[in-house]
């Protein structure tokens, strides 16, 4: 199991509180200056309208579903940190996420018409 699996197992957390955390540490004041910052914001924005859909409410049992809860509440977690290695740290799971269920987040972006440029992971 590599480091990322084991933070996805460690993380207990609902859908519903994974939207709430991840609507409260959005709108806190961030300065947003590196472009992986940049795009751990646009995944994780993804990531957070997927488990808003009302479509997917349903199925909030289901692997890519609970996997991205636990992506929002790891990366909206109050912690203390370096900013910045932080801020990696989080991408790198973000990353995990994507790329281990890119085929459910295109057929969710397909079955919405979304046309999306994805920032390079």
């Amino acid at each position: 199991m590599n480091k990322f699996e084991n933070i996805l197992q460690n993380q207990v957390c609902t859908v519903e509180e994974a939207i709430s955390k991840y609507k409260a540490f959005r709108t806190s004041k961030i300065i947003i200056t590196t472009e992986f910052i940049k795009n751990l914001y646009y995944y994780a924005d993804l990531f957070y309208k997927i488990l808003t859909s009302t479509k997917y409410l349903n199925i909030s049992n289901e692997e890519p579903i609970k996997d991205l809860a636990k992506a929002l509440c790891y990366i909206s977690s109050p912690r203390k940190r370096f900013p910045i290695l932080g801020y990696i740290e989080d991408y790198r799971l973000v990353k995990y996420v994507f790329r281990k269920h890119r085929d459910f987040i295109d057929s969710y972006l397909e079955t919405n018409k979304l046309l999306v440029n994805y920032p390079t992971l």
